[in-house]
C-alpha cells in the first residue's frame, strides 16, 4: 500500500514538474534577433524581405524540417504559441517547445551565416 502511494506522489510531481515546464518556458535572450521588417517598405525591401524568407526557409529545410514547418506558421501565418502551433501541426506540445528550441539554435547559424545579425 505505502509502494502504491509513493508511485501516486511520484506520478502527481512528475505531472507538475511537466506542467511547469510547458507553462513556463524560458528564453535565451542572447539568441534573440531582431531584424528590419522589410514587409513595409519600399518595393526593392519587400524584394529583399522575400528572398531572405526564401533563403531562410530552404536552409531549416535542408536542415530541420520540423523547425521549418514551425517557422513557417510563425512567420506566415503568424501562430506564435506553442498549443496553436501544436493543434496547426498535427503534434504534441512538448515537440513543439522542442522544435521552437532547435528552431534558436538554427536562427543563429542561418544569420552567422548570412551576416543578418543585428
Amino acid at each position: 500500500m505505502f509502494e502504491n502511494l509513493c508511485q501516486i506522489i511520484s506520478s502527481d510531481i512528475s505531472h507538475e514538474i511537466e506542467s511547469y515546464d510547458t507553462q513556463k518556458v524560458g528564453f535565451d535572450d542572447a539568441t534573440i534577433i531582431n531584424i528590419k521588417d522589410y514587409r513595409v517598405e519600399s518595393p526593392d525591401d519587400a524584394t529583399y524581405y522575400r528572398e531572405m524568407v526564401s533563403r531562410y526557409f530552404d536552409f531549416l529545410g535542408s536542415q530541420d524540417a520540423a523547425a521549418r514547418n514551425i517557422a513557417d506558421l510563425m512567420i506566415n501565418r503568424c501562430i506564435t504559441t506553442s498549443s496553436e502551433l501544436a493543434v496547426q501541426l498535427g503534434i504534441s506540445v512538448r515537440e513543439i517547445e522542442s522544435g521552437k528550441k532547435r528552431l534558436r539554435r538554427l536562427n543563429v547559424i542561418f544569420c552567422q551565416r548570412n551576416e543578418e545579425v543585428a
